[in-house]
């Protein structure tokens, strides 16, 4: 683990050495399934779209106290970090005594189980089944893996070759395991993305480097150095579907949705010149990238037997990124980063706003955008400032809407409700869109915000990290502890923050990879190493990093008890 002082986590998020004389890494380089971010202490703001004279007052900004953490992952490694430093001081405490001092004790957690194995494992995805339970996607190289400490049949490592693999998990509602898939080649397997459609097939995408790729009676060749695919099961996991794609270089599918046919809409970067899918013939933009990451967007329709039906390229002439896309109102809505000079979703081309970027230094801004069921454009826009500004997550908001989470180390960031202002170096945002692409709300916090999932009762649920470092912060949190925090939150329609907890502890590193919500029940996924201590539940741990998977009430509601 490295840790980095906030004062230059920038230029690391911008470039960071490869050795052997490797081009400098952009942003694009970071595993687009660990986000990086670094928040400090400072409070946080939130901003909503202006309504009529009723909504004037509301409309103000409000300062919310939330504490921050730091966290750091490069290229596919879990190299996560808190930062304890006293210069993160900041003046949070006088906010804190302005606002008042509110219990921030969650509730306990109903139940947790525990992913792990004899080498690494984490946590790609999470998502609710339609009738009730959980599907989760994971990475692992362990050759063997225990759920709750028993073993875990049919996922050991089939050797020799490598168990650098993918693996899919079918959970029933109390989180006991219904089947299991691992999916390996000679190579590394990695899946990125997960989803699942109302009649209960499961769709996943990835990447893989292996020669061949066996899924169910599916023989997937490559193509190039590094391939995107995408696999369809049916509710007992078999699979129903496989499709690979790939050019000379490295290419890869890291954003799936289900079509509501039985197929899927599926999203990728490709950086190879051109790339072959379905009889398409898909060209990149990219014309300058000797120091800097490559990679253009694609986006294909899948047919419910996995024929292509349609596919574009959109992209610039730098890197981009998705790392969202899923069903809206009659339409498919994406969120990513992109470090192009100029960005053609199909649309108007979206400047970037970053002033301060170069070939050592990269560039990022955020794009969202929406598309037909046919891949026609339908919407796009772009956000940043002056610095790197990175969307981390996306998710479906209520009436086909979006929502996004984000990061941005910018002076300010427009999403359309009024500037959010950055009072330290890098402050997390999540907003809300509708089906149009109208922002709704913005909320602004010092905290590293990393999912957010769609509530009962029109809320937003968001979920991250926090450290409580400063010493009048102590008071808000029984007992005073000096780890990593979990921090949830819940924000209504309207975009006001109604309540944020802090709960639980990790003595060492931590990541939020998942969230599901449905009715009452909240259920969280998190890649973890060291030791985790959950409210109402037995403290686990490992040397390796392991997932710990997690139910709660979705109301976020501290017992009268606490």
């Amino acid at each position: 683990m490295v840790l980095y002082p906030r004062t230059v986590l920038a230029s690391l998020l911008l470039f960071a050495a490869c050795g052997g004389g490797q081009r400098s890494v952009s942003p694009f380089d970071i595993a687009p399934d660990l986000p990086v971010a670094e928040v400090t202490t400072d409070g946080s703001q939130e901003h909503r779209a202006p309504g009529d004279a009723a909504d004037a007052a509301a409309s103000e900004v409000q300062e919310i106290p939330l504490d921050g953490w730091m966290a750091e992952a490069l290229d596919g490694s879990f190299d996560l970090g808190v930062e304890t430093s006293s210069d993160l001081a900041g003046d949070g405490i006088s906010e804190l005594a302005d606002v008042g001092c509110e219990p921030v004790n969650a509730a306990a957690v109903d139940l947790q189980r525990v992913l792990a194995g004899d080498g690494s494992v984490t946590l790609a995805a999470l998502v609710a089944r339609p009738g009730g339970g959980y599907i989760i996607a994971a990475n692992t190289d362990a050759s063997t893996l225990t759920w709750d400490g028993q073993g875990l049949a049919g996922t050991d490592c089939p050797g020799p070759n490598g168990c650098s693999d993918a693996l899919v998990v079918w959970l029933d509602e109390l989180l006991q395991v219904e089947a299991t898939r691992r999916l390996g080649g000679e190579g590394t397997e990695r899946l990125l993305a997960l989803a699942m459609d109302e009649d209960g097939r499961v769709l996943a995408a990835g990447t893989t480097d292996s020669p061949q790729l066996v899924l169910g009676a599916f023989v997937l060749p490559g193509a190039g150095q590094q391939d995107g695919f995408a696999v369809a099961f049916d509710p007992a996991g078999e699979v129903i579907w496989a499709r690979r794609s790939g050019g000379s270089l490295d290419d890869a599918w890291n954003a799936i949705a289900p079509d509501g046919l039985g197929g899927a809409v599926v999203g990728g970067w490709f950086e190879s010149a051109s790339l072959e899918l379905g009889g398409s013939t898909l060209n990149g933009q990219d014309d300058n990238c000797i120091l800097l990451e490559c990679g253009d967007l694609m986006l294909a329709g899948i047919g419910g037997s996995g024929e292509v039906l349609w596919a574009r390229a959109m992209g610039g002439n730098q890197g981009e990124r998705f790392v969202s896309l899923h069903a809206g109102a009659g339409a498919f809505n994406a969120v990513g980063s992109f470090g192009s000079w100029g960005l053609d979703l199909g649309g108007d081309v979206i400047p970037m706003q970053e002033t301060i970027c170069g070939p050592m230094f990269g560039c990022s801004d955020i794009f969202a955008g929406s598309y037909s069921a046919t891949g026609e454009h339908v919407w796009s826009k772009g956000f940043g400032g002056d610095l790197l500004d990175v969307a981390l997550a996306g998710a479906p908001a209520p009436d086909g809407g979006l929502l996004l989470v984000g990061e941005f180390s910018s002076s300010s960031l427009d999403l359309g409700g009024g500037l959010l202002v950055n009072s330290g170096d890098h402050e997390s945002f999540v907003a809300r869109f509708n089906a149009q692409g109208t922002h709704q709300w913005s909320l602004q916090a010092d905290a590293f915000l990393q999912v957010a999932a769609s509530g009962p009762g029109d809320k937003t649920i968001v979920m991250g990290l926090q450290t409580p470092y400063q010493t009048g912060f102590a008071d808000c949190l029984s007992p005073n502890v000096s780890g990593v925090r979990f921090l949830a939150g819940s924000i209504d329609g309207d975009g006001v923050l109604a309540l944020h907890r802090a709960f639980g502890m990790v003595d060492g590193l931590a990541r939020v990879g998942g969230l599901a919500v449905s009715d009452a029940t909240l259920a969280a996924g998190v890649t973890f190493q060291g030791e985790l201590t959950l409210p109402g539940a037995t403290s686990v741990s490992a040397s390796d990093d392991a997932v710990s998977l997690f139910l709660m009430p979705a109301s976020l509601t501290v017992p009268e008890s606490i």
